[in-house]
């Protein structure tokens, strides 16, 4: 599967169901992407962008 977007979070409902998970027992939770970039990708080139932990955290 090709997949051209960035991961942004998942649908835990479609996953359980495509895994034929009982969500009365069992959760999904965390998701894992593998694999290599594609050739092709055009930002694969630009400059990162990450924002300083004081604006992506806040502690208590």
């Amino acid at each position: 599967m090709l997949i051209l977007c960035p991961m942004e979070g998942f649908r835990q409902d479609v996953i359980e169901e495509i895994l034929n998970i009982d969500s009365e027992k069992e959760k999904v939770t965390v998701t894992l992407a593998l694999g290599y970039r594609s050739e092709e990708d055009q930002f694969q080139h630009m400059k990162k962008v990450r924002k300083p932990n004081e604006k992506l955290f806040k502690f208590i």
